[in-house]
This record gives C-alpha cells, sequence and structure tokens, in this order.
C-alpha cells in the first residue's frame, strides 16, 4: 500500500550493489607467533597458504607494520609491537583489510582463517565503511543542494562542485564524527583511481557500469558498538549490511541501556518536502532507495550516555594525557598510570579509537603551548597523584 506521507523519488527499475569498502580493527593475540620486538623481514604459515612481508613504514603508534599475503594474494596490513603500552597493550594490533578484497565473496571467512591460524581475534572494529552503488543519489542531493528539498536533523552538509558550480559530491555529517555520509559519482572516481576491480564487481551484480553513483557510510568505533549484537562476520552478507546502512541513513529505534525504553530516531539522511510549515514532521518525507531490492531491514541500536557526559570524559582522557606529558618532562620519570587511566576511560564510553586517533595530535598541540595548558587545580592534582604514586609502602 502506498504511504501517503512519503514523496519516491527511486528510480524506476533501479538496481543497488553494496559492500564494504573499509575495514580495520584492533586485535588481540592470545599466542605470540611472532616475535615483535626482534621481527625477521619475513614469515610464513600454515605451508605458506600465510605470509608476512615486513614493511619500511607503519602506523605511528607501533613499531613494525607487515603486509599479509594470504594465498597468493594481497589482503591486509597488520601493525605489531606498540610504541605505548599504557595505550595499547603488549599483545594488541591494528590491522586494515586491503581494499581489493572487500569486493571478493565471503571476504569475512578469509578473515576468520587467518585469525583462527594465528590465534589472534578482533577486540573491536576501529572502523566501517558501507557503499552503496546505484543510481538516482545525485539527483535527490542536486534537489537539495538547489533548495527544492530540506535536510532534517543537525547534522551539516557540505557540498563540493567543480568550477562552473556543477555538484560533484557532498558529506552530510562531520568527518571528525562517529559517523557520516558522502555521496559522489563513482564511475567517474574509477577513472583517476584504476579500481578495476570494483567495475568487475559492479558486473557481477548486474549493475550498468557506465555510470555508477555511491553514497557511503563511514562508521567509527563508537557507533559500531551501538549497533545491537552488532557481528564482523556477517559483514559479507548484503542484506546485513543493508540493515546497518538503512538503520544509520533512514533512522531506527534506539534502546535506552538504563530503562530499557525504545525510541524512533532520524537518520543522517533524511529529507522532507519544501514548505511553511515549522513541524517537520507533517512534511512529506523523500523517500530515494528501494529498500524492498534491497532487502535490509532496521537494526535496534543501544543509546550512548549523555553527550555532555561523553565530552566530559573525553576531555579528561586528554588531561591526564598532557599531565602524563608533563611530568615526564619535569621529572625526568614516566608515570603510565596516566595513560592506564585515559585508556580505561575511554573503554568505557567506547572511545578508544577515538583517542588512539587523537594521541599524536594532542603531543603536538601540548609542544605548541609550552606548558602554559594546565589551569592550577590541575597542576595540583597531578602533583598530588605523583606524591600518592612514589609514597613508601608501610608494613604492619
Amino acid at each position: 500500500m502506498k504511504d501517503l506521507n512519503v514523496i519516491d523519488l527511486t528510480p524506476v527499475g533501479a538496481k543497488y550493489a553494496i559492500t564494504t569498502d573499509w575495514f580495520s580493527a584492533i586485535l588481540s593475540a592470545d599466542a605470540g607467533l611472532i616475535d615483535f620486538e626482534s621481527p625477521l623481514p619475513l614469515y610464513s604459515f600454515d605451508f605458506g597458504h600465510i605470509v608476512f612481508k615486513k614493511m619500511e613504514l607503519c602506523a605511528p603508534m607501533f613499531k613494525h607494520g607487515y603486509e599479509i599475503i594470504l594465498d597468493g594474494k594481497d589482503f591486509g596490513r597488520v601493525h605489531v609491537s606498540p610504541r605505548s603500552k599504557a595505550i595499547f597493550k603488549e599483545n594488541e594490533m591494528q590491522f586494515e583489510l586491503c581494499n581489493n578484497i572487500h569486493y571478493e565473496i565471503a571476504w569475512t571467512e578469509s578473515l576468520d582463517y587467518l585469525l583462527k591460524k594465528m590465534s589472534w581475534k578482533v577486540a573491536n572494529v576501529s572502523r566501517l565503511d558501507i557503499a552503496l552503488d546505484g543510481i538516482g543519489f545525485f539527483d535527490v542531493m542536486k534537489k537539495l543542494f538547489r533548495g527544492e528539498i530540506e535536510k532534517t536533523g543537525k547534522s551539516k552538509i557540505q557540498f563540493f562542485t567543480n568550477s562552473k558550480i556543477n555538484l560533484e559530491g557532498c558529506d552530510i555529517g562531520k568527518r571528525s564524527s562517529n559517523k557520516w555520509v558522502t555521496c559522489y559519482d563513482k564511475s567517474a572516481e574509477l577513472e583517476k583511481s584504476n579500481k578495476y576491480y570494483i567495475k568487475k564487481f559492479w558486473e557481477r551484480t548486474g549493475l550498468d557500469t557506465e555510470r555508477v553513483e555511491r553514497m557511503e557510510l563511514k562508521l567509527r568505533n563508537e557507533a559500531i558498538k551501538m549497533i545491537h549484537n552488532f557481528d564482523w562476520k556477517k559483514l559479507s552478507d548484503f542484506e546485513y549490511l543493508a540493515s546497518i546502512f538503512r538503520t544509520y541513513v533512514e533512522g531506527g529505534y534506539v534502546v535506552n541501556q538504563e530503562t530499557g525504553n525504545m525510541k524512533l530516531t532520524r537518520g543522517i539522511v533524511d529529507f522532507v518536502e519544501k514548505g511553511t510549515d515549522s513541524n517537520v514532521s507533517r512534511k512529506k518525507r523523500i523517500q530515494f532507495i528501494n529498500w524492498d531490492y534491497l532487502g535490509g531491514e532496521k537494526l535496534e541500536r543501544l543509546s550512548t550516555k549523555q553527550s555532555n557526559e561523553i565530552y566530559r570524559m573525553k576531555l579528561s582522557c586528554k588531561t591526564l594525557v598532557w599531565i602524563y606529558v608533563a611530568t615526564k618532562k619535569n621529572t625526568g620519570k614516566e608515570y603510565p598510570h596516566y595513560l592506564h587511566l585515559a585508556r580505561e576511560i575511554a573503554e568505557s564510553i567506547n572511545c578508544l579509537q577515538w583517542m588512539v586517533d587523537k594521541y599524536e595530535g594532542w603531543l603536538a598541540e601540548f609542544d605548541k603551548r609550552k606548558f602554559d595548558y594546565l589551569p592550577t587545580y590541575q597542576t595540583g592534582y597531578a602533583g598530588q597523584q605523583l606524591n600518592l604514586y612514589e609514597m613508601p609502602t608501610v608494613s604492619v
């Protein structure tokens, strides 16, 4: 039955292809199969099915990086031996899947095989990008660009145009946030990137490869952990991807973790007809994706803590890192318990990856401020903590 409160702009006969386009995670090792502190340039496991080749460069938080070659094919990158044992535990690693693997069938099974052979496991997923390819997205974005329809919600939108002010793409939401959406002409982008494996993926899924538009949902660790019963092993299932995509793009139910109450929230990409009525709920919604074709069902999400509480706890993480640096510079000694506490706070609010991403920037910001950043109560707090930390144990 047709919904009278919806304006359907979905192209007739629209087809889609959906896949992951980015997957990175923090892994933990149950067994030390590689001597990460004194690494060799090459390792081979499982009769040569798994090969690790040492890279010249690695992620800044780690000492060594390896290319992972699985059955003769580039599969991923892993960074090992953390520089700071307070931020990353000694047995933790940073992993990223190669882009071409996303466009192969059942990549999650290959990753599961690798993890089992290496006695590794996924501690948490740092970032997940889901790409929906098809047509019709840009027509709606152009209407929004021209002011013919309106966007609901607080998320900001940034349009990208060429020299002739023709729309080439847009971002909905901040790139620095834990979730945002980008939309652009993927066919045009492929001419520059030469990722021909993506075109072959389109051919397998039955898309017309002459012109394909992409809407891409990007989720960081905080947003991923809010998905009820999230399972990375199901990321090769297109219906599961469609469900995650639909839940965040179109909106869905959020469950309060304390009370169990549920409420329906608006999505990142939520448009309504243009009008003078200030009540958004009375305006007709714009639909432009055929969810029946994709088969995606909205998932439940867990509510996060209050945003002001999250902000205060994030600020505490930053302050603890700065106190750690200040005490090290002032005393010549390291007091890693400050970093341990910062990590514990970040983990409690599902923001460990956020802290990892911010850490190097905090150090640079500290150096620029030349120690004038700490108010009196914070320097006093640091001194008290040092006294307590160095207080000798008294036997009774």
